[in-house]
């Protein structure tokens, strides 16, 4: 009887801040390993949520594998210029 969800090694920073969308990270792939299945199944959703002059990009990950024993990441990425425009 399988009990233990899938693990994952290199989880994503639940919270990242950035300046521009040009740095959001990229969507990484996951290690997975699980103690009975080679290889879990992964559900991806990314979501945009636009307030003002910022936006929240929300990623999460729903690894399952074949006991239907499920891991839960999420990421939370916060665009946001707190930098003043400045003359050259």
């Amino acid at each position: 009887n399988d009990a233990q969800p899938p693990a994952v090694s290199n989880p994503p920073a639940p919270f990242v801040q950035v300046a521009c969308p040009t740095l959001v990270p990229p969507v990484p792939v996951l290690n997975l390993s699980d103690n009975c299945t080679t290889s879990p199944g992964v559900v991806f959703a990314e979501s945009s949520e636009p307030n003002g002059c910022y936006f929240t990009l929300t990623r999460s990950w729903e690894i399952t594998d074949e006991c239907d024993n499920t891991t839960t990441l999420e990421q939370t990425i916060v665009v946001q210029d707190n930098t003043p425009p400045f003359f050259t």
